[in-house]
């Protein structure tokens, strides 16, 4: 299996469509967003909208998605402010959005190549039920998976 990997974007939306036309991730089995599609300390209206319409095509088009904590202060909170906040911006993100984030729910996942390899991906790290240690510490197997791509 093929992967292209695109970690935090931060509304630099023009390279992150660039990255998703390449043709390594034209060619990829699977293009996955690792979370943080918004802010950024130099961002105007034009780079919020945008990035939310990538947003948008992405999940539409059947990319895998997570969620950043730059993401998740403007759909649910914001629960605590992170760096690059503009509470201006939140009037941007519509239900519909939402929605389609929140029908997500996840903040990680389990990639399988085959039974023998596996690759977590996460956003900044994941909760301690999500695996569970045996043999010492030697071995583990995944209690909780948000989402498995094979």
């Amino acid at each position: 299996m093929k992967l292209f990997i695109i970690p935090d974007v931060h509304q630099n939306w023009k390279t992150a469509r660039k990255l998703r036309e390449s043709k390594q991730a034209l060619s990829a089995d699977t293009v996955v967003w690792l979370g943080d599609f918004l802010d950024d300390f130099d961002s105007t209206k034009e780079d919020f909208v945008e990035t939310l319409r990538l947003v948008r095509e992405v999940l539409e088009c059947g990319d895998k998605v997570l969620f950043g904590n730059h993401d998740i202060q403007y759909i649910f909170g914001p629960r605590y402010i992170c760096s690059g906040y503009q509470s201006a911006f939140k009037e941007f993100i519509d239900d519909d959005l939402k929605n389609m984030w929140r029908d997500l729910g996840q903040s990680s996942f389990k990639v399988e190549h085959d039974e023998s390899a596996s690759v977590i991906l996460s956003h900044a790290g994941f909760c301690d039920n999500l695996i569970e240690f045996s043999d010492g510490g030697r071995d583990f197997h995944f209690v909780k998976t948000y989402l498995t791509i094979s």
